[in-house]
């Protein structure tokens, strides 16, 4: 019996050896590895690491040999790679270890140049080239971003329309035939490249009224024109650059139109490169053509992704506009991609079998022109409904000003729509409820309604209460903190007041959809709200023939699991003198999570119609919380008390019983 068992336990131990000796030959030389790069990254030094694999065959024939580590530069083909000098080599085997600097003797930084292995008999190891794989290492912005809240956005609104519309994403549009059509120059890797002041003027303007009003901001790259990649390489650099943090304002998404499908996957590569080394959470989608069917959609992403599995793993995300001859909900002759089309398409991107799928899906919806403008707000939140039934990350909204269709028309009046896209994430209101089922029927109810907002309120008064409180914004200092207009005729400055004989937060106020007006910032995370009982304002309205004026504060962030939270209260103050208006925001605070950004807007609106420019003047905002409590002493102090109370008995008990004993043995 113990010499059987002894044979078991040896076998056991010999089986154990045998899987680590075939474990260590799997690691020196797997006969199923593929060669190719396994990884390439920047570290924390600045210093480029590539590892690379071969399969078996290759380590026979080439054993002995060295491998070189090649670079090529934007637009350079592998004809003239063995022109350049080898950043690194080493001798062949199965797994190999290469490194140099980001940057080379002259500071040019490697960051867009695609690398190759070559053997030391020439031949390339594979015909594509690799990528740095972790760009977002190098940026100097790493915060968080609103991609959790509500995927409603719009196209070239201004930030007051983005904000009536409850939206906190928007998106710009630029050409680079006309980006690139200027006198302007950037150098960029030892070639110079011109682009036009105006263009870029125009941009500034847009992205930082809305960056600064707490929008989140996707620029769409039309590449109508694309002299070269690393032409385009140096337009990529020039915006992320220059719209990588909140000084000009934040571009967080790329939206790439590409005409060239052959350029396609390199130009990704490029902008993706660009952005998220400046901005590390941002994203880079590739627009579909227009016009294809749902199986064309899927065969152009499926080509696409392949070209990206071959040079190395890359996030990106795809974006689609569908077709729309009529209403969305209705059959279309065309065989173009439709709104009902959008689910079929995201479950093919997202399904098992498409191996490293796009991390994120957008759409555009598409207004058509119709008379009856409740058919178009029913179409708006028709395919609201379906985005969300489909998983969509992002849905823009076309078409937001115009004549015939849109959220308003030219002359700036109100349309339905607006009721209806203003509400849609949060419930629509019974009336807009009615109105698209009446106008959609069946589809309406079957397409999911999702509610992602929670709306929280509180208490509001002019005046302060008596709670300890630290300054949130002190605009006595010169400083605007980054805040921008809402409805407003200029933009906010700092403005000196005769009255408290100090600088202050300045802006003119035009009325539009009615006379609200105020201004807005982003307050880069929650930190400085978590606990607060109350925010109060020092502020002051000048409107010509009013006595009093209507104050509101909005507050937008996100809870822990990323519902979208928002509070708003209001207070009337008496026009043209200081006061300070206070706001309980203990709800808000206590939902908000204190590690995204919160959005903070405060409007006025006078309590009688005007159609004159006012002023409102703001000194600052301080944030209260509740006042420290010397309570816990008390506490501790009773705690004492019941203890000497409960253990003197408990003594004098002890004493008396040792006395007695003491007595016995006398």
């Amino acid at each position: 019996m113990q010499q059987r068992s002894i044979k078991v336990l040896c076998l056991i131990f010999a089986a154990v050896i045998c899987l680590g000796v075939l474990s260590a030959c799997q690691k020196k030389g797997d006969p199923l590895a593929k060669s190719g790069f396994e990884s390439l990254t920047v570290d924390a030094k600045g210093k480029l690491c590539a590892t690379v694999t071969l399969d078996m065959r290759t380590v026979q024939e080439k054993m002995g040999e060295k491998a070189y580590f090649y670079e090529l530069l934007p637009g350079e083909t592998t004809d003239t790679i063995l022109d350049h000098d080898p950043l690194d080599s080493t001798k062949v085997g199965a797994s190999m270890e290469f490194s140099c600097p980001l940057t080379d003797e002259d500071g040019r930084s490697r960051l867009y140049s695609s690398f190759y292995v070559i053997f030391q008999d020439g031949t390339l190891m594979r015909e594509d080239g690799f990528y740095l794989e972790n760009p977002q290492r190098l940026a100097s912005n790493t915060e968080s971003l609103l991609w959790d809240g509500s995927i409603k956005a719009l196209t070239n609104a201004d930030a007051f329309d983005a904000s009536m519309m409850n939206v906190a994403h928007v998106s710009y549009e630029v050409a680079l035939s006309e980006l690139m059509n200027g006198t302007e120059t950037v150098e960029f890797q030892g070639n110079t490249y011109t682009y036009s002041s105006e263009v870029l003027a125009r941009l500034d303007k847009q992205i930082r009224s809305a960056s600064h009003a707490g929008m989140q901001v996707t620029l769409t790259l039309r590449l109508d024109s694309v002299p070269s990649v690393e032409c385009f390489a140096a337009v990529a650099e020039l915006l992320a650059a220059r719209y990588a943090d909140d000084e000009i304002g934040r571009v967080s998404a790329w939206m790439l139109c590409v005409n060239d499908s052959s350029l396609t996957d390199r130009l990704c590569r490029m902008a993706n490169l660009a952005l998220r080394s400046h901005v590390a959470n941002g994203r880079v989608y590739v627009v579909a053509p227009e016009g294809l069917s749902l199986a064309d959609t899927q065969a152009f992403f499926a080509n696409l992704q392949k070209s990206f599995a071959e040079s190395g793993g890359l996030q990106w995300g795809a974006a689609v506009i569908p077709q729309c001859d009529a209403a969305p909900w209705e059959n279309t002759e065309s065989d173009a991609l439709t709104v009902d089309e959008v689910a079929a398409l995201s479950e093919y991107l997202f399904s098992a079998s498409f191996e490293n799928r796009p991390s994120w899906l957008a759409l555009y919806g598409v207004a058509f022109d119709a008379a009856d403008e409740d058919k178009q707000a029913a179409a708006y939140a028709y395919t609201y409904r379906v985005a969300c039934d489909a998983n969509v990350h992002l849905l823009f909204y076309r078409d937001h000003v115009n004549e015939a269709t849109g959220l308003r028309g030219e002359d700036g009046t109100s349309r339905r729509i607006v009721s209806v896209l203003s509400d849609i994430d949060a419930g629509l209101l019974p009336a807009d409820e009615r109105l698209c089922a009446e106008v959609i029927g069946e589809k309406w109810t079957q397409a999911e309604n999702r509610v992602s907002r929670t709306e929280v309120s509180g208490t509001s008064n002019v005046g302060t209460a008596g709670l300890e409180e630290n300054v949130l914004f002190d605009f006595t200092t010169g400083e605007c903190y980054g805040f921008t207009g809402v409805g407003n005729a200029t933009d906010p400055e700092s403005h000196h007041s005769a009255a408290l004989n100090a600088p202050v937060l300045y802006t003119w106020i035009a009325p539009t959809y009615g006379s609200a007006g105020g201004v807005r910032t982003l307050l880069e995370n929650g930190k400085s709200l978590s606990d607060a009982t109350s925010l109060s304002f020092r502020l002051l309205t000048q409107i010509p023939d009013v006595s009093a004026t209507q104050v509101t504060l909005l507050l937008e962030g996100l809870t822990e699991d990323g519902t979208r939270v928002s509070y708003e209260s209001t207070v009337e103050i008496t026009n043209g003198s200081w006061q300070t208006v206070t706001f309980g925001i203990s709800a808000f605070s206590s939902e908000l999570d204190v590690a995204n950004p919160c959005v903070l807007t405060l409007t006025t609106e006078p309590d009688a119609d005007t159609d004159a420019e006012y002023v409102l003047w703001v000194s600052g905002v301080n944030v209260r919380y509740p006042e420290k409590s010397m309570g816990w002493i008390l506490t501790v102090l009773i705690i004492v008390v019941c203890a000497l109370i409960t253990a003197l008995p408990l003594l004098l008990l002890y004493r008396k019983s040792a006395n007695r004993t003491r007595a016995r043995r006398r």
